[in-house]
């Protein structure tokens, strides 16, 4: 029965301040989201016309209608991104503070007069391991339908919709119940998507712009790539400040969690927590609360089956190398702050600027791996700026997607001829006269050459009768090439 009760420990959520910053957020984004929503009031009438109008444009095939947004509707609506390393409790904790609401109101009355409606408070979906658009609009219906014992995933959710036309019944939806926020977590799964992530985070900046639905986004460190691409969606990802959920030092922060969760213990000798075990449980779980948990639950396990029949240290290092084995190389990069490791697991590289500033001297190789790194760095801010120079050229209309490939080579042989990338105003004038020549080049291989007939061939008649207006039936008539049915029968 104790081996039961030890499992209680997976419901364990200690609140601590980062806590406080989440519930403050999101208690503010709710009623903020609100107050340009009201339902009775003209302008969210005029909001619901709108989407009606992006709908009808759907489906008389304006499938770019869904990104449209409307100057005239006022949204007090914002945005804000949690990001952190996995095990940290970013889910647990936004879902505990969602529970605090309410999820569904039926209205009856406002003001004294009759006035039905239902409400939906908050709404929370999981990205799609595959970043799928069309599945996370799916999710969204079926979460609707669960809450409401409606059936919308049947109704819009069917494959034969496309991923625009769901988008705007998920826009529709959420107007009509008045949400008041959507959470969506798991973000970072939009980097494995097929499609473009940017589509999807275009659609949430919308939804918080026009529709006016406070959107929160939950993912690991590799999701901060996502909201760096477009300064639009950065500032909208973090428009009421974006938390960084950093894993815990070894503080007196670190030991009053402990010291909490220490209490629930259910072996036969109970262990009192020193100093010593406070460190080495900091030592295999390196901060992240969700590792500690794990450990603490699992050396009460080991203490049942020992003779001892306490915790102590020796556990705690055989439940990492047996029940935790695949975790322990990130542990170890985490614990040696090995940058290049680090960055190799992208759901623990939170923050590699203070790790860089805070990294262990390692003489010799340390110096290299640095060196290494700023080389790395390099390398990559040149390819952000020519993949910027080439979306500057397909935005502007200058060359199509399909011809990317072309553009890159010409850009990078202007390179390689000696133009600089940071002296752009110079650098793009050169690739447009080479697009230009490149242009004229494949006009000249395209000219169809003028293709000579056989003296008899019928349609040298043809070519005659275009050039000269004539018609082709007189002409081939003449030539004894259309016989008169009269005289060919009778």
């Amino acid at each position: 029965m104790k081996y039961h009760y030890i499992k209680r420990l997976k419901s364990f959520v200690q609140p601590l301040d980062i806590h406080f910053r989440v519930e403050r957020k999101l208690s503010s984004l709710i009623r903020r989201g609100y107050i340009a929503r009201n339902p009775v009031a003209i302008e969210n009438k005029n909001r619901l016309s709108y989407i009606h109008d992006i709908r009808n444009e759907i489906q008389n095939g304006d499938k770019d209608a869904v990104f449209e947004e409307s100057r005239i509707l006022r949204s007090t609506a914002e945005g804000f991104s949690i990001t952190g390393i996995s095990g940290m409790g970013k889910s647990v904790c936004i879902e505990r503070l969602l529970m605090m609401y309410p999820q569904v109101i039926v209205h009856k009355e406002y003001m004294n007069e009759p006035f039905t409606t239902t409400q939906i408070v908050w709404i929370k979906i999981d990205t799609p391991y595959d970043g799928s658009i069309k599945t996370m609009c799916k999710l969204f219906f079926k979460a609707i339908d669960d809450i409401l014992s409606t059936n919308y995933t049947q109704k819009f959710g069917t494959n034969r919709n496309s991923a625009a036309t769901m988008m705007i019944h998920m826009m529709y939806l959420a107007s009509k119940y008045g949400i008041g926020v959507i959470v969506i977590d798991e973000i970072q799964h939009l980097t494995k998507s097929k499609n473009n992530p940017e589509q999807v985070l275009n659609f949430l900046v919308t939804l918080i712009n026009t529709i006016g639905v406070p959107v929160i986004m939950i993912g690991t460190p590799s999701a901060n790539n996502l909201f760096m691409t477009n300064f639009r969606q950065a500032r909208r990802a973090g428009s009421v400040g974006a938390i960084t959920w950093e894993r815990m030092k070894n503080d007196e922060m670190w030991e009053f969690f402990v010291e909490t969760m220490w209490e629930y213990q259910w072996i036969e000798k109970s262990t009192p927590l020193s100093k010593t075990l406070l460190n080495s449980l900091y030592d295999h779980s390196q901060g992240i609360v969700g590792l500690a948990v794990i450990i603490f639950m699992l050396s009460q396990e080991y203490a049942m089956e020992s003779e001892e029949k306490r915790i102590t240290e020796k556990m705690f290092k055989e439940v990492s190398q047996n029940e935790l084995k695949f975790v322990q190389d990130m542990i170890k990069a985490l614990k040696t702050n090995d940058i290049q490791k680090i960055i190799k697991y992208d759901d623990i590289a939170n923050n590699i600027s203070d790790l860089i500033i805070h990294r262990k001297p390692s003489a010799v190789n340390n110096s290299n791996r640095v060196e290494s790194l700023v080389k790395n760095s390099k390398t990559s801010e040149s390819k952000n700026e020519l993949e910027e120079l080439i979306s500057d050229f397909i935005e502007f209309g200058l060359v199509d997607k399909k011809n990317e490939r072309e553009l890159e080579k010409i850009i990078r042989d202007c390179l390689k001829a000696g133009f600089s990338i940071k002296n752009k105003s110079k650098l793009k004038k050169h690739i447009i006269k080479q697009l230009i020549v490149k242009e004229s080049q494949a006009n000249k291989s395209l000219e169809v050459k003028k293709r000579e007939f056989l003296k008899n061939d019928i349609r040298n008649f043809f070519v005659k009768a275009k050039k000269e207006k004539l018609s082709c039936h007189d002409l081939l008539s003449e030539n004894g090439f259309i016989k008169d049915p009269m005289r060919e029968f009778y």
